[in-house]
């Protein structure tokens, strides 16, 4: 979309409705962001174009921030921190899930190691078949 990268505008575009449809793009981002970030990105620009590219480097620049918070929630969930098997699974996964889009993949390994680790002592016959089978996350789940 011309308004947010570098393609030139269309021919047939005149400089009233470019400005129409660049507001109409800031009111459209504008109403997807949470307020804090509104009020951070308020001051970057005049354009669609400014907000995109300041928006661009705060969500890059916090990757790793970000990241690192994840791992930290993953390596320190519990089962007994969920309501049953199914809800501690289904926050392993969400964890992982948003770990690659941040660009930080975790094998299926990984998510099968810390599924055992995470278990109460009760579960450690389960744990244990588990660990010396390796299936896949999802076998384990199941």
């Amino acid at each position: 979309m011309f308004l947010i990268n570098q393609d030139p505008a269309p021919n047939n575009i005149d400089v009233r409705t470019r400005k129409q449809l660049d507001a109409l793009v800031r009111q459209w981002m504008f109403s997807t962001m949470s307020k804090d970030l509104m009020l951070t990105v308020l001051k970057s620009g005049k354009t669609a174009r400014d907000l995109w590219e300041r928006l661009k480097a705060l969500i890059q620049d916090n990757k790793g921030t970000r990241a690192a918070t994840l791992e930290s929630k993953f390596v320190n969930l519990k089962f007994t921190d969920c309501s049953d098997i199914d809800d501690y699974c289904d926050k392993l996964k969400a964890i992982s899930d948003r770990l690659q889009d941040l660009e930080f993949p975790m094998d299926d390994k990984r998510l099968v190691i810390q599924l055992i680790n995470g278990l109460p002592p009760e579960y450690d016959t389960v744990a244990s078949l588990i660990s010396q089978t390796m299936p896949s996350f999802e076998a384990a789940w199941a």
